[in-house]
This record gives structure tokens, sequence and C-alpha cells, in this order.
């Protein structure tokens, strides 16, 4: 037998409705310790298949998770949801040298488009972003407007 308003749609006002009703009853406290352990024990045991872990898993990742954001993610959250899906080399593949720290952006642009992204020594990093030069530059300015004359008096008694 199928419930009466299986498939149909709540208006807003509707949903608007139930959901006040349900929060006032958890917070009157209509539901006791014991009533809220029979609600969590209706699963309370019941093994998942692995399938069905991985459909529950699916159902709610990157743009089904109703947290995502898109290219619109700050800095670090774009950084971590990278560092997931791009393979790390054993070595940096500009120098070959050392092994890479850095995870760059190639054109400018902070999106989820993984062929703008590659791990690189942090040198090689900063030679790709012009820090580098600008790095001793700046020292080469500090250099010259420094005065290196001292002068070291001292008295002898005697």
């Amino acid at each position: 037998m199928k419930p009466w308003n299986k498939g149909k749609k709540m208006s807003e006002e509707s949903k608007e409705k139930l959901s006040k009703k349900a929060k006032l009853r958890w917070a009157s406290g209509v539901y006791t310790e014991e009533s809220r352990f029979k609600m969590g024990a209706t699963f309370r045991g019941k093994k998942l298949t692995e399938e069905h872990k991985k459909k529950l898993s699916e159902s709610v990742m990157a743009e089904k998770n109703h947290n995502w954001k898109g290219d619109s993610v700050g800095y670090s959250a774009l950084h971590d949801w990278l560092i997931e899906r791009i393979s790390k080399p054993n070595l940096c593949p500009d120098c070959n040298k050392r092994p890479p720290y850095d995870l760059t952006n190639l054109n400018g642009k902070y999106t989820r488009n993984l062929a703008n992204w590659r791990w690189r020594c942090r040198k090689c990093h900063m030679v790709s972003d012009g820090r580098l030069d600008a790095l001793h530059e700046g020292n080469k300015k500090i250099l010259e407007n420094t005065d290196r004359k001292f002068s070291l008096k001292v008295e002898v008694d005697g």
C-alpha cells in the first residue's frame, strides 16, 4: 500500500510549518532519551555493503554537496582539494633535483582545472613567479642603501 502523499510536492508554507513543529517538539522535550535511542536504533547494527557505502559517499561528493562552492572557494580549501587529486612526483619536474613542496598555478586563475596546476620545488616555484629575481633585486637595493662604513674607535691606555 502506497502512502497518499508519496511523490507529491509540499508547498514552502507547509514545509515551514512542519519545520517549526518539529523544532518545538525537540526543544520542549517531547522526545525522551528513550525515544531518541529508539529512533537511532532503526539503523544501528545494520551492515552496509561496500557498494552501498560507495553510493552514499558519491551522493554527497563535489557538486552534490550542499557546501560546494565551485570556483569561488578559498585559497586553502582549493589547495586541499587539489592535493587530493594531483599526484606528487618524487622530484621537481622542472629541475629534477629537489622534491616538490609547492602546488603552483600556471596561468594565474585559481580554478579547479587540474591542467592549470603543477608540483614544483620552492626554488622553481619562485623562479616561475618571478619572486626569486625580485628577492635578489630587493637585496641589492638594501645593500646599496646601507652605509657599510663602520668606524671602530679603540682607546688604549698607556
